[in-house]
C-alpha cells in the first residue's frame, strides 16, 4: 500500500507465483525420417519428426536450417527441413525451443551416411555399333545390316548402340552384359539415322528396313545403364502416333527387376491386353526393385486392367511428354488400380504429360506401405476424363491419394501410414471428372505441399479437396456439387487470397485434345525453376516453361494459370 492508501497486492501475487513455478522442462523431439543409420543415396534429404511441450514449440531448426513447423494437439508440432549431405558420414542436428519464457531447448542429433550413386554414363563411349534386322539372312554377327543379328544377342557389350531395323522380335530381357558397365543403347533405325553401316548396306524407299515399328512382346530390364529409344513418336502433337518401337503383349510391358539405376526409355508405344480384361498384374511399366533414375520420355502408356506405372522405392524417376490412357474400368471388378501406384518413391517428376481416363481409386495413388513419398513436383500436365465411354468413365477418389490410417479416426486398421512432404502441383488442368469424391488432393498426412496456378473446369464432384495442401492462385470454372447441381466455383475461389472462378470454357476445344487457352487467365504467382541433382543425374524443374518451351509470363507479362501459356 502506497500512501494514499493504494494496494498492489494482485500485480506482487502475479509476479512471485511467475518467479516461484519457472518452466524448466525441455521439449521433447522425436526425429521421424531419415532412420537412424540410414545409408543415402542422393545429397538433399528431407528431415521430419515432431517436437512437443507444453507451453508449445517456438522453432525448430536442423543443422542450423530453420524448419516448417504444423502445429498439432497438447502442444505437438510436426517440422520439416531439407538439408544437403556431404559425402561420407553425417550428423543431423535437430533443435527444438519451447514458447515458455525461459526458452528451454532440446538438442537430438541422427548419424547417416551419404554415398552418391554412379552418375548416368555417357551415351556410346567406345562407339561399338551393332545392327539387329529380324529378316536377316546372313553371318548373324551384328557387322552390318546384311549381316545382322535376327534379334538382340543374349549378352550385350557396354558402351555399344544396337540398331533396330522394323521388325517383329517377340520378348527380350536386358540381363546379361560384358565389359565396363557403362551405358548400353538399342535404338530404333531410321533412313536418316541407321548408324555408320559398313558396306552401305541400309535399303530405303518403298521397303526401308526403316518402315513400320520394331515390336515386342515384352522387355525385361535386370542390368543397370540401359536407354530403349524409339527416336519417333510421342509428346505434343503426335501423342499416340508415329513410335519407332512398340511393346505389345499381357502381364508387364516392361518389367525392371532389382536395385537398377540409369534405365531411359523414350519413344515407345507400351500397350497391354485393353482396359476391360480384369486381370490383376497387368501394368505397363513395373519396378519394385529400387531403381534410381528412371527417365520415360515421349511415350504412350494405354489400355492395361491395372496401372500405367507399378513402382516401390524408386528415387529419381522423371515422367515427361508421355500420354497415360485407359487403365481398367469401374465395372466387373473389385481390383485396386489407378494410373501410378507408388509407395516409398521420392524426387519424381511429372510434367507435360496428358492423363486421359483414368480409374479408380486415384490418378496417383501411395495407398500402401509405411514411410516417406518426398519431393513430388507435378506441373504443365492435363489430367482429362473424354467422356467418349459413357459407364466405362473413370471415378476417382482423387488425384492425389495418399493413405495413413494413423491420421484417418475412421480407419478400422492402422497398417497403411504414408507420409508425402514436399509436393508441388502447378499449372495443372483438371478436367470433365464428373464421378467419384473429388478432383482433387487426399494427403492423409505431410507438410510443405502446394497447389498453385491450376485450373479445375468442368467436374462433378462431392467438393474439390485440399487435405494438407496450401494453395492459391487457382481458377474454378463449370464445377458442380454432383450431389444437388449447384457450382462450387465461388466457394472454392474464396477459400484462396487470389483464387478466381468463371463461367467461360477457357480452352480452344478441350473435347478435340486441345488445350490451348482462348485468351490470358488472370496473373497466376511466378514459379522458378529448381536445379536439383538426384544420384548423380541432374534435374531441373522448368516450372517457367510449358510443354512447347514457351516461357510463362512472355504473353503480355502474365503467368497464365493452366497448362499452357496463352
Amino acid at each position: 500500500m502506497d500512501v494514499a492508501g493504494n494496494k498492489s497486492a494482485a500485480s506482487t501475487a502475479v509476479s512471485a507465483s511467475t518467479l516461484a513455478n519457472p518452466d524448466t522442462t525441455a521439449p521433447t523431439v522425436t526425429i521421424s525420417t531419415p532412420a537412424a543409420g540410414a545409408t543415402l543415396a542422393q545429397a538433399s534429404v528431407t528431415v521430419t519428426g515432431t517436437a512437443t511441450d507444453t507451453s508449445g514449440i517456438s522453432q525448430v531448426t536442423v543443422n542450423g536450417t530453420a524448419a516448417t513447423l504444423k502445429a498439432g494437439a497438447g502442444g505437438s508440432s510436426s517440422f520439416s527441413a531439407s538439408i544437403t549431405l556431404v559425402s561420407g558420414a553425417n550428423t543431423i542436428t535437430v533443435v527444438a525451443k519451447d514458447n515458455s519464457s525461459n526458452q528451454n531447448t532440446t538438442t537430438q542429433t541422427r548419424s547417416v551416411t551419404y554415398t552418391p550413386a554412379t552418375p548416368p554414363p555417357a551415351a556410346n563411349p567406345s562407339g561399338t555399333v551393332f545392327y539387329v534386322r529380324a529378316d536377316a539372312t546372313g553371318l548373324n554377327d551384328g557387322s552390318n545390316w546384311n549381316h545382322a543379328y535376327t534379334r538382340l544377342p543374349a549378352t550385350l557389350l557396354s558402351g555399344a548402340t544396337y540398331y533396330l531395323a522394323s521388325g517383329t522380335y517377340g520378348g527380350y530381357t536386358f540381363a546379361a552384359r560384358s565389359g565396363d558397365g557403362s551405358l548400353i543403347t538399342a535404338k530404333k533405325a531410321t533412313d536418316d539415322d541407321h548408324g555408320p553401316d559398313p558396306g552401305a548396306t541400309w535399303v530405303m524407299g518403298s521397303t526401308s528396313y526403316g518402315l513400320g515399328v520394331a515390336l515386342f512382346t515384352g522387355i525385361g530390364i535386370s542390368i543397370d545403364n540401359v536407354t530403349i529409344d524409339g527416336v519417333t513418336g510421342g509428346g505434343p502433337g503426335q501423342w499416340e502416333t508415329g513410335f519407332g518401337i512398340r511393346i505389345f503383349g499381357g502381364g508387364y510391358n516392361i518389367g525392371i527387376s532389382g536395385p537398377r539405376q540409369n534405365i531411359t526409355l523414350r519413344h515407345l508405344d507400351i500397350e497391354n491386353q485393353g482396359r476391360s480384361t480384369h486381370l490383376d498384374g497387368q501394368n505397363n511399366i513395373y519396378a519394385t526393385g529400387g531403381v534410381k533414375n528412371l527417365t520415360v520420355s515421349y511415350s504412350y502408356l494405354h489400355d492395361v486392367s491395372i496401372c500405367h506405372l507399378f513402382t516401390r522405392n524408386t528415387d529419381g524417376v522423371v515422367l515427361e511428354y508421355s500420354k497415360m490412357a485407359r487403365n481398367g474400368t469401374n465395372i466387373g471388378d473389385t481390383l485396386h488400380r489407378e494410373s501410378w501406384s507408388a509407395t516409398t518413391d521420392n524426387n519424381i517428376t511429372i510434367r507435360y504429360n496428358i492423363y486421359e481416363d483414368i480409374s479408380n481409386s486415384a490418378v496417383i495413388g501411395i495407398v500402401n506401405g509405411t514411410g516417406n513419398a518426398d519431393n513430388w513436383k507435378i506441373y504443365g500436365n492435363v489430367f482429362l476424363i473424354s467422356g467418349r465411354f459413357g459407364t466405362f468413365d473413370a471415378s476417382v477418389s482423387a488425384i492425389v491419394d495418399v493413405r495413413n490410417d494413423n491420421a484417418n479416426p475412421d480407419a478400422v486398421t492402422k497398417l497403411i501410414n504414408m507420409t508425402a512432404n514436399n509436393w508441388e502441383f502447378h499449372n495443372n488442368a483438371v478436367i470433365n471428372f464428373r464421378t467419384g469424391s473429388s478432383a482433387g488432393f487426399n494427403i492423409g498426412a505431410g507438410i510443405n505441399n502446394k497447389a498453385y496456378n491450376n485450373i479445375w473446369f468442368n467436374n462433378a464432384q462431392q467438393m474439390i479437396t485440399f487435405n494438407n495442401m496450401s494453395h492459391d492462385y487457382n481458377l474454378f470454372i463449370g464445377n458442380i456439387n454432383k450431389g444437388n447441381g449447384l457450382s462450387i466455383d465461388a466457394d472454392l475461389a474464396r477459400t484462396e487470397a487470389h483464387g478466381l472462378s468463371g463461367t467461360v470454357d477457357p480452352f480452344v476445344a478441350w473435347s478435340n485434345g486441345n488445350f490451348n487457352l482462348k485468351s490470358a487467365t488472370g496473373a497466376g504467382l511466378p514459379i522458378a525453376p529448381v536445379t536439383k541433382t538426384i544420384n548423380g543425374n541432374q534435374i531441373i524443374d522448368t516450372f517457367d516453361k510449358d510443354a512447347f518451351g514457351i516461357t510463362r509470363g512472355s504473353t503480355g507479362g502474365i503467368w497464365d494459370r493452366g497448362p499452357y501459356q496463352h
